[in-house]
């Protein structure tokens, strides 16, 4: 069995859902003040490869959690992880597993990465980078990681993704995992972004952060968790300094 979870509310997702109408309302903003720390954070450019919020933090345990209790009823084990190499699906796959009894390597693995449409945000950063992230000991033990698919400095794609090109990963990734897939006891966890988690799944409703999508391959997936939102205004940090994990 197949589970995809998208990564929880990054720096990016809150940025942008600040400079929305609902956003600004929900604070009860109408523009950025003057020396106001609301008005550098909306000024602000996220990072090329931007990292949790807080909340999104949050969301992955919670996320993490579910995924224990979840796979119990359905007496399932968890048998293995694929990540995404971005930093906001690290973080988030880090802290799903620091909920469970998880042992087995956690795969860094390319063919889940975000679909490259243009934006900076969603095409990589380099391999040093990654390794930075992981080496750091503030996730999960650097040696829990398995990075073999991380085979070049640059290895992400520079060009932009065709719908051809998208379909082909989707399909190339179904197929390396297969053997997991159509296990009846073991899940494959893959930690990804909504784009491609579509384009595996054939789910086709919004996918939010944190949202765990069931692979059917006889049908459309299905999503059987999405974190509570009643806690979002959370994710309004009390300084400029706390944007970021």
């Amino acid at each position: 069995m197949l589970l995809l979870v998208r990564h929880g509310l990054s720096q990016a997702n809150y940025c942008q859902w600040l400079l929305d109408d609902g956003g600004l309302g929900f604070y009860g903003l109408t523009e950025p003040v003057e020396d106001d720390w609301h008005r550098k954070l909306l000024n602000l450019n996220p990072e090329r490869d931007p990292g949790l919020m807080p909340l999104g933090a949050e969301q992955a345990k919670e996320g993490g959690r579910f995924l224990v209790k979840w796979l119990f009823e359905q007496n399932l084990s968890l048998g293995a992880v694929a990540v995404s190499p971005f930093k906001r699906t690290i973080q988030t796959a880090s802290y799903m597993l620091a909920e469970t009894e998880y042992a087995g390597k956690v795969i860094l693995d390319p063919l889940a990465r975000e679909i490259y449409a243009g934006s900076e945000f969603d095409q990589g950063s380099p391999r040093s980078q990654v390794m930075r992230l992981i080496e750091s000991g503030s996730l999960f033990n650097p040696d829990r990681f398995d990075v073999s698919a991380l085979d070049q400095e640059i290895w992400f794609s520079e060009k932009l993704e065709t719908y051809k090109g998208t379909e082909e990963r989707a399909d190339t990734f179904l197929k390396k995992y297969a053997e997991i897939i159509i296990s009846a006891k073991d899940v494959l966890l893959c930690v990804s972004h909504a784009g491609i988690i579509r384009k595996i799944t054939g789910y086709v409703k919004d996918i939010m952060n944190c949202d765990i999508i069931v692979y059917d391959p006889e049908g459309p997936g299905k999503r059987i968790f999405r974190p509570s939102y009643e806690t979002r205004h959370q994710c309004l940090p009390g300084a400029p300094e706390e944007l970021m994990l």
